[in-house]
């Protein structure tokens, strides 16, 4: 195995052995491109041996990475979660105490109409807590607390 000196530093001399068609096909990519076979079949090998390099970072790491970015998306979400629900507690107060003075104010100048509303709002509360179940309205705050 003899050493020259190239274009692209020094080269070592191999034997390969190639099917009939694989020499044909090297030959004639070699004089449509008007370089050595030599030249062709190490631009062929070079990219071959890179792909592979490549395709086996893929498998190895691209779950590797999508399982980092399921994460980072996750906490996130979590983290916009957190900073939009944040006020929801002292709005639901304040809306609590909306309601009752509203209703004090309209039970002062009618009774019989904050009477028949506050039925109402009775019967809508309690059909909507029957129909939340056990993760109704304070399991979102309960989920929220623990993470």
């Amino acid at each position: 195995m003899g050493r020259r000196g190239g274009g692209r530093g020094v080269t070592t001399q191999i034997a390969l052995w190639l099917t009939p068609e694989t020499i044909a096909a090297l030959r004639a990519e070699a004089r449509r491109r008007g370089v050595k076979q030599s030249t062709v079949a190490e631009d062929l090998l070079a990219r071959g041996l890179a792909a592979d390099t490549a395709g086996r970072l893929e498998t190895q790491a691209l779950p590797v990475f999508t399982t980092v970015v399921q994460q980072v998306i996750a906490e996130q979400l979590r983290r916009q979660e957190r900073r939009l629900v944040a006020p929801l507690g002292p709005l639901a107060r304040d809306a609590g105490m909306a309601a009752r003075l509203a209703y004090a104010h309209l039970y002062r100048d009618h009774p019989e109409v904050a009477e028949n509303d506050w039925q109402e709002a009775s019967a809508q509360v309690e059909e909507t807590l029957h129909d939340s179940g056990p993760a109704g309205p304070g399991a979102g705050r309960a989920r929220m607390v623990q993470g």
